[in-house]
C-alpha cells in the first residue's frame, strides 16, 4: 500500500522534502520483486544508503531508484508499525 502525500508529510515533517504519491508509485513499479526482496533484506542489516548501494551492485538496478524505494519502504513500515522516523 502506498502512503498518501499527507501521511508521508506527517511522518517526515514539514521541513523535509517529499516525492509526491505519483512519483513514489513510479519508483515502486520500476523495481522488480527480486530487487525489492534484496533491498528489504539489506535494510535489516545496513543503513538505507548502504543497502541501496549494495542492492544496486547485486541487481544492476540504478542506485538512485533503489534508494528512493528504500525511503518509501521505510516510510511505509514506520507507519504500519507505529514507529517514528529519525
Amino acid at each position: 500500500m502506498l502512503e498518501s502525500d499527507e501521511s508521508v508529510r506527517k511522518i517526515k515533517g514539514d521541513q523535509r522534502p517529499i516525492h509526491n504519491q505519483d512519483e513514489r508509485a513510479q519508483v515502486l513499479a520500476a523495481i522488480s520483486p527480486e530487487h525489492d526482496k534484496i533491498l528489504r533484506i539489506l535494510m535489516q542489516e545496513c543503513s538505507i544508503k548502504t543497502a541501496a548501494s549494495l542492492a544496486a551492485k547485486i541487481t544492476g538496478a540504478r542506485k538512485k531508484l533503489l534508494y528512493q524505494a528504500a525511503l518509501d519502504i521505510q516510510s511505509t513500515d514506520a507507519k504500519q508499525y507505529g514507529l517514528a522516523l529519525k
